[in-house]
């Protein structure tokens, strides 16, 4: 048998596609990286792992992050943790016969969450004891440079409150989210998506008024996001206290709602009759939804917008300035309890993701160097 040397396997590292589990394709056969990957594990040492991750491809770093995870357990976790700001995008077939594109970080999440990610089937300690997983997935969701993994933090956290494994209730939140403050707490509360405890327990934050105002205001923006009559009528009572703290605070988060519904109102117009001609009937409705300033303008920017442009080559001003108008954002509506505060991120998916090409072509090049100068800005952390 021929033995293979260790620098041949980190040469092969640097030479691979993507990253992928022990079972993908239609015959769920061992992907490369995982093929290499239990041949590093066996033959590297801690070092040689440490140097992968110095690497600028990155492959060459997921496959050290995988590797310190197996060799060095519970141990590793103070190495890896901070690549979970890592926001380089891989190609990842995870298992079966799924092929995405996701980040190093959520990779990292992945394995902090089950560390037999990929398929390695070993018992062993997790990287996070539950009570600290818990912390670590609210610190996911209120930070912004997160947001490309923020749901799935958000469905682990619901997973946890269903099946009880979380009292939730805001002192333990406290006692468990030690390392963070109140209003980080409730900002992290707030992103956790689709669920009616969630929201009832955002609307009491709000009432209490022995609360900091600043965690009272994480509330309210994440409020926001839905538009219901419980919550304008709560953000009418409490828009004079908001304002009264921070100057035009409360008047912020109505006009945000208010934002939001009237692109619901839009919205209902433009899909009442869906149809590929929808853009021909409806030009001037969709000029105004996507001029709003809200992160739901920039959804249907990326999932309409691009998809038409070349049939209605009229709408190419209006689409451009709208992304302008959506990433040169204000001071004031870039606070980091605010609704808006990850946009500059989402716009960050949108110029870099699945259509990049389709963005770039319809930029000259001058006015396609400022907006990536502008994404920077916005994102620089």
């Amino acid at each position: 048998m021929i033995e293979i040397s260790l620098s041949s396997l980190l040469d092969k590292t640097r030479k691979l596609l993507g990253v992928g589990a022990a079972y993908v394709g239609i015959v769920g056969k061992p992907s490369e990286f995982f093929k290499v990957a239990s041949k590093l594990i066996k033959k590297g040492k801690k070092k040689d792992f440490l140097q992968l991750l110095t690497e600028e491809n990155p492959i060459a770093r997921a496959m050290g992050i995988l590797c310190l995870v197996r060799t060095e357990g519970i141990k590793s976790k103070d190495t890896i943790k901070p690549f979970l700001k890592d926001r380089t995008t891989v190609l990842s077939m995870p298992g079966g016969c799924t092929l995405i594109k996701t980040t190093l970080g959520a990779i990292v999440w992945e394995f902090f969450n089950n560390i037999n990610y990929f398929g390695f089937n070993m018992e062993k300690e997790p990287l996070y004891p539950k009570k600290e997983l818990v912390s670590l997935n609210f610190e996911i969701l209120s930070g912004d440079q997160y947001s490309n993994f923020h749901w799935k933090a958000s469905r682990k956290l619901i997973e946890d409150i269903k099946n009880n494994k979380i009292d939730f209730s805001l002192a333990n939140l406290q006692n468990i989210c030690a390392s963070l403050s109140l209003d980080d707490i409730v900002k992290g509360i707030g992103r956790i998506k689709n669920y009616d405890l969630i929201r009832e327990f955002l609307r009491n934050i709000v009432k209490n008024k022995d609360l900091d105002v600043k965690a009272k205001l994480a509330a309210g923006s994440a409020l926001t996001r839905e538009v219901n009559a419980k919550n304008i009528e709560l953000l009418k009572d409490w828009e004079k206290f908001f304002n009264d703290k921070i100057k035009n605070a409360g008047t912020l988060l109505l006009r945000s709602l208010h934002l939001k519904e009237k692109i619901n109102e839009i919205k209902e117009i433009l899909f009442r009759k869906p149809s590929w001609n929808w853009l021909a009937d409806h030009k001037k409705e969709y000029t105004k939804l996507i001029s709003i300033a809200h992160p739901h303008a920039l959804y249907y920017l990326k999932s309409n917008g691009l998809s038409y442009i070349d049939d209605y080559p009229e709408m190419k001003k209006n689409f451009i300035n709208s992304l302008f108008k959506l990433i040169n954002l204000t001071p004031e509506l870039n606070q980091s309890w605010n609704t808006y505060s990850n946009l500059p991120y989402l716009i960050e998916f949108f110029i870099y993701g699945s259509r990049e090409g389709d963005v770039k072509k319809l930029f000259s090049e001058q006015k396609y160097t400022k907006l990536i100068q502008l994404i920077e800005k916005y994102t620089e952390n």
